[in-house]
């Protein structure tokens, strides 16, 4: 298929990205270059495949991305490329987190490019500050530097995505698109950060429950059914000492200290349907 770019004329497969809105117009499919109008000139066809020679009535829609960074030359140059993709633009430049929510009260960007250390209020703050004024506002954070505390108020923030500033361009166009499309981008360094964060949460969760042995359910689930330690112990060919001392030392793991609450936790983890 043919790219749709902003000349004055351009031929596409008919049905492939358009769809009719009017016997005139044609409106573009968002997934492909969104927010524009085409006025139709001819239709004929060619071979098999229907094709429209088309009259942009407007721009080409573009992602409009905002550049906060607190180094001038940094802005500069990140203008100067995001500018040459044919599908952005730079809507405005800001040095501090109060100028970012000044142009932000002026000025409708899609795209937040925001350095995480910026005066007046970081980019970390401002961009909590932005998204509570406005939800739908995309915000791709960047920093020279990396870290889990970092990362966590990024994430918390409420912030798209994040990448480092020694990134490539191509990849820096690729995270724009990207959270401007609705999804989340994190570079592989900030992405093997999280995940290892969460790989040791994990660990650290699962460590913290008690490890229980399937002879402690079994003990756990008929002291919850009503049965006497003397009882239990017949059943399970073990003295009355040893059963009562493993309940004890069932309680002492779970942090319980009455039978009530052993009841409670065994009707929570399936092992008796007593009180229910």
């Amino acid at each position: 298929m043919t790219d749709i770019t902003c000349c004055n004329t351009v031929e596409i497969p008919y049905t492939a990205r358009f769809s009719l809105c009017s016997h005139k117009f044609l409106r573009a499919d968002s997934r492909y270059s969104p927010g524009f109008v085409a006025e139709v000139d001819t239709v004929y066809s060619l071979g098999a495949v229907f094709c429209t020679r088309i009259r942009l009535s407007m721009e080409c829609g573009k992602i409009r991305v905002l550049v906060a960074d607190d180094h001038g030359i940094m802005r500069e140059g990140l203008s100067l490329l995001i500018g040459r993709c044919h599908d952005m633009e730079v809507v405005g430049h800001a040095g501090t987190g109060k100028e970012v929510i000044d142009i932000l009260e002026t000025t409708t960007p899609d795209v937040v490019l925001m350095d995480v250390k910026m005066p007046c209020g970081d980019g970390i703050e401002t961009a909590q500050r932005a998204l509570s004024a406005n939800p739908s506002l995309r915000i791709l954070a960047f920093s020279s530097e990396i870290s889990k505390p970092i990362l966590d108020r990024i994430v918390h923030s409420g912030a798209n995505g994040f990448i480092m500033k020694d990134s490539v361009f191509d990849e820096l166009a690729e995270a724009i698109r990207t959270v401007y499309g609705g999804e989340t981008y994190f570079c592989h360094k900030s992405r093997a950060i999280l995940m290892n964060s969460y790989m040791v949460s994990l660990h650290a969760s699962s460590s913290a429950k008690p490890l229980l042995h399937p002879v402690d359910h079994e003990i756990i689930r008929l002291l919850s059914n009503g049965w006497p330690v003397k009882q239990i112990a017949i059943d399970m060919r073990k003295s009355p000492k040893t059963i009562d001392a493993r309940r004890r030392e069932i309680m002492r793991k779970l942090e319980i200290t009455s039978m009530a609450e052993l009841t409670k936790f065994a009707i929570r983890q399936g092992l008796t349907t007593v009180g229910q």
